[in-house]
């Protein structure tokens, strides 16, 4: 079955302009994001990816990768700190090396960067 699952931020629309919070030049705060939609039957977690295509000299960069979110979860809560732990989900390593959130930050001269949320549906757990 395909079913699109659908993520929104009450912080900024859909193709708006990222607030400065949530970028790297501002507190570098991982954004609240809201999952609206119901995942497909036999999901059990769910795995969330931010990226910018532009970045890397059109390379692609990940900036946060979220693993094992529970499949019933209706998003995620703002400030999320990085390697947070006691938590339902883990952090995996992004492209700077983090394990968490790393904020918007396009090299000067670069232009404007497009920064895309993707929801991933499982029928288990990721393991590492």
């Amino acid at each position: 079955q395909n079913s699109e699952l659908t993520i929104t931020s009450p912080a900024f629309d859909d193709g708006g302009p990222c607030p400065i919070q949530y970028t790297a030049d501002g507190s570098n705060t991982s954004p609240p994001l809201r999952f609206s939609s119901t995942p497909p039957p036999g999901t059990q977690s769910l795995v969330l990816i931010m990226t910018d295509p532009q970045g890397r000299d059109g390379q692609g960069k990940t900036h946060w990768l979220v693993a094992n979110i529970p499949a019933a979860s209706s998003g995620l809560e703002e400030g999320i700190p990085p390697n947070a732990s006691g938590r339902e989900f883990y952090q995996i390593l992004n492209d700077g090396d983090i394990a968490g959130y790393t904020g918007p930050k396009p090299p000067h001269g670069s232009g404007e960067h497009k920064y895309m949320f993707k929801l991933f549906a499982f029928d288990g757990t990721v393991s590492l």
